[in-house]
């Protein structure tokens, strides 16, 4: 077990005495993974997979982004909501897990039941921008409404999931106050979004059609069955459904024709209404994306979620290149006259990234103390559910759990449609057979087979949409609210206005 006296004698002899090891953000890569923590959307009430406090999570190398989800209204920076965990936790938990794992840790606004309407007007906008920077910024007057004490986040995401007046200034501000504060402190910060696939995006388009920057783009491939990454069909280059290439085509043209664009999808059967793929189809996805200039890894809803079923997210790993990395080994600090001791593991980080954090300066930082996590035996995870290929109608998970948030839906749905190849055109070798033999390519033309409604729908399953083929009549008690032009949910009348 390591002593630990301050977070620049961990680095400092992490340095001399650990291998060098990948973590955090890197705006050159094309394999970062990113995963939401923050709203316990496996559902579990106790036992190893009740979503555990950020710093649990910042332990395993296998993840450079946690966006912190949500704060609901960007208009109020008192409407932080992160289910079972409290926000007082993590002051301690950001700086363990920027300083000593070396974790990119940005705020995600909004969520699934985005509350408010936005601004009511420019200048409102800027000034609850600036509101928000001084409670999330660097530590600024002394009067400001710190939520996480001295800890400062690593930048903000947009994750509205219905449209809000005057965004754009909003974003245009926190933008301005990220530069200046780059300029006299040196550490870089990022503004990062997640539209929906369909393009373009109805809820955050307007910041991404605007004259804001953004450094990277967290596309929800998911939960809109035309464009999600359900519908990659293997050995196509022109996909007829997945359009990851529209989005590499906006990146282009974007304010940042840098920016980083992200596969998100699903990190288990339960974690969204509809899209989830297994690891080795996330795979065939990554490997055709890699050809893309501003592809940037593969973005998870959600932490617990993905603790439910590792599998997805450890292959996603391997496919996305770079091992899997160890845990770093135990680091003994020479004896000190006043010690405090630490259940972490200690390493150092090396990343090409500019997100980093300086471990030594005139002035030693305060002692962190790693949050005490009660141990979690280990235990087999839940059998992930069988996943029908893209030519088979899905196969409905065996369970489905009810949300313990008011945030985020976690019951799954079945599938009402289904992608089915109705011919095959174009081989380049041989017009006798609709499937293709080795050295062959093959265009498939794809249909979503229409199925007919079963019987009323559940709570927070979809109800609704642009190429949706299932039931819209919801439960006794229950109405199909719209999320977006390509998704509704039947939700009780109490989110009627949420």
């Amino acid at each position: 077990m390591p002593f630990i006296t301050t977070i620049a004698n961990l680095l400092a002899i992490g340095a001399i005495f650990l291998p060098a090891v990948r973590a955090g953000y890197n705006p050159l890569s094309s394999n970062n993974v990113v995963v939401y923590w923050g709203q316990n959307s496996y559902g579990a009430a106790q036992g190893p997979l009740v979503q555990q406090r950020l710093s649990y999570y910042c332990k395993d190398e296998k993840l450079d982004i946690i966006p912190l989800a949500f704060l609901t209204n960007m208009a109020n920076i008192n409407s932080l909501q992160f289910a079972n965990r409290s926000p007082s936790e993590l002051e301690n938990d950001i700086k363990v897990c920027q300083e000593v794992y070396g974790k990119t840790i940005v705020l995600s606004f909004g969520g699934e039941i985005t509350h408010g309407s936005g601004f009511a007007s420019e200048a409102e906008a800027i000034q609850k921008a600036q509101e928000l920077w001084a409670a999330f910024g660097p530590p600024g007057a002394p009067a400001a409404n710190r939520k996480f004490g001295n800890s400062v986040v690593d930048g903000f995401d947009f994750d509205n999931e219905k449209p809000l007046s005057n965004i754009v200034p909003f974003a245009r501000e926190l933008r301005r106050l990220m530069t200046e504060a780059t300029k006299k402190g040196g550490k870089k910060y990022l503004l990062t979004a997640a539209p929906q696939c369909p393009f373009p995006d109805l809820n955050v388009g307007p910041l991404l059609s605007s004259d804001v920057p953004f450094d990277a783009v967290f596309i929800q491939f998911y939960n809109n069955p035309h464009c999600s990454a359900k519908a990659f069909v293997s050995g196509v280059d022109k996909q007829p459904g997945f359009n990851f290439e529209t989005w590499q085509n906006w990146a282009k043209q974007s304010k940042n024709p840098n920016v980083k664009v992200m596969v998100g999808v699903p990190s288990a059967p339960g974690a969204s209404g509809s899209g989830f793929i297994s690891g080795e189809k996330l795979a065939e996805v990554i490997a055709y994306c890699k050809k893309f200039t501003n592809f940037g890894g593969v973005m998870f809803w959600d932490m617990s979620q993905a603790w439910s079923a590792p599998d997805v997210l450890t292959k996603a790993r391997a496919a996305l290149g770079g091992s899997v990395r160890p845990a770093a080994p135990v680091v003994q600090q020479p004896p000190s006259s006043s010690r405090t001791t630490s259940k972490y593991v200690s390493k150092t980080t090396s990343k090409a990234s500019t997100q980093t954090t300086k471990a030594a300066t005139s002035k030693a930082p305060s002692p962190i103390t790693p949050p005490v996590v009660s141990p979690v035996k280990s235990t087999s995870p839940p059998a992930p559910a069988t996943v029908a290929p893209i030519f088979a109608a899905p196969v409905k998970p065996s369970t489905s759990r009810k949300p313990t948030t008011l945030i985020t839906s976690t019951k799954t749905v079945k599938s009402s449609s289904s992608a089915k190849v109705i011919k095959a055109v174009g081989t380049t070798k041989s017009s006798r057979s609709p499937f293709p033999t080795s050295g062959q390519i093959i265009a498939l033309e794809v249909v979503w087979e229409k199925k007919e409604p079963e019987g009323l729908v559940r709570e927070w399953n979809q109800c609704g949409g642009l190429d949706w083929h299932g039931g819209h009549t919801c439960e006794d008690d229950l109405f199909c609210k719209r999320l977006s032009d390509w998704y509704s949910h039947c939700v009780s009348a109490g989110f009627r206005n949420g």
